[in-house]
């Protein structure tokens, strides 16, 4: 909260809240989970290196 890193508790099973003093304020949150992260990792990997495939398929292809 105003540029500074805040406590963030659990408010009940499914949120989390912070406590904010009275007045006006800048807050950010950032959610970056591991998942996420590793997901986009496994389909760049994947985007990359399909084209190879689809060239080494056609090249080691048994119908010649």
């Amino acid at each position: 909260m105003d540029g500074v890193e805040t406590r963030i508790d659990p408010v009940d099973v499914a949120r989390r809240g912070g406590a904010v003093p009275v007045g006006e304020h800048e807050t950010l949150c950032r959610y970056r989970p591991l998942s996420m992260l590793l997901a986009v990792w496994a389909s760049l990997v994947a985007y990359r290196f399909a084209p190879l495939r689809l060239i080494l398929k056609n090249f080691f292809s048994r119908d010649k």
